[in-house]
C-alpha cells in the first residue's frame, strides 16, 4: 500500500472528531472569557469616569452645565451635562479647541497646553487635556465660580488619566 494512499483515506475516527470538537470549544469559551472581562473592564473603567464625572459636578456646583471626558477626535467617551442634545457639538469643539490650542502653543514655543478657558457672553469652556487621547471639557455659566472648575479640573485629570490610561 502506497503511503500517498494511507494519507488520502485517513479519517479521524468518532473520538478524534470528538476531541477536536472539544478543543474548538475550549478555544471559543477561553475567547469569551477574554471578551467577557474586556467586556467588564471597559464597563468598570466607564463607571469610573461617571463617578469621578458626578463629583466634580457636584464640587463645583449648579452653575456647572456639565462636564464631559472627550477624545481628541471629537467622540465623547462620558458625559454628564444637564442638556444631553448639544453632547456631540460640545464634544466637537472641545476637541478642536485642544487641537488647535496645543498647535498653537507648541509653534509659540511655549510647551504642552495646560488649559484653554474660553469665555463667551453667557458662560464659560474650559478644556484641559487629559491625556494624548483625550480631554476633559467643562461646560459653565457665567455665574459659575471658575476659580472653583479650574481647581477641580486640576485635581481631577490625574485621576481620570489613571483610569483611562
Amino acid at each position: 500500500m502506497d503511503t500517498h494512499d494511507t494519507e488520502q483515506s485517513y479519517k479521524p475516527g468518532k473520538s478524534g472528531l470528538l476531541m477536536e470538537r472539544i478543543q474548538r470549544m475550549k478555544h471559543k469559551e477561553t475567547n469569551m472569557a477574554t471578551l467577557r472581562e474586556q467586556v467588564t473592564s471597559m464597563r468598570t473603567r466607564e463607571d469610573e469616569v461617571v463617578v469621578l464625572l458626578d463629583q466634580m459636578l457636584a464640587r463645583i456646583g449648579s452653575e456647572a452645565l456639565g462636564v464631559m471626558v472627550v477624545g481628541t477626535d471629537g467622540l465623547v467617551l462620558s458625559s454628564r451635562l444637564h442638556n444631553t442634545s448639544s453632547e456631540e457639538h460640545i464634544g466637537a469643539v472641545a476637541a478642536t479647541i485642544y487641537g488647535v490650542t496645543e498647535r498653537v502653543s507648541l509653534d509659540l514655543k511655549q510647551g504642552h497646553l495646560v488649559e484653554t478657558i474660553i469665555e463667551a457672553e453667557t458662560g464659560f469652556l474650559l478644556v484641559r487635556p487629559i491625556n494624548h487621547e483625550a480631554v476633559l471639557a467643562i461646560d459653565l455659566s457665567l455665574q459659575a465660580n471658575l476659580g472653583m472648575a479650574r481647581l477641580e479640573a486640576r485635581r481631577m485629570v490625574p485621576r481620570l488619566r489613571q483610569v483611562l490610561d
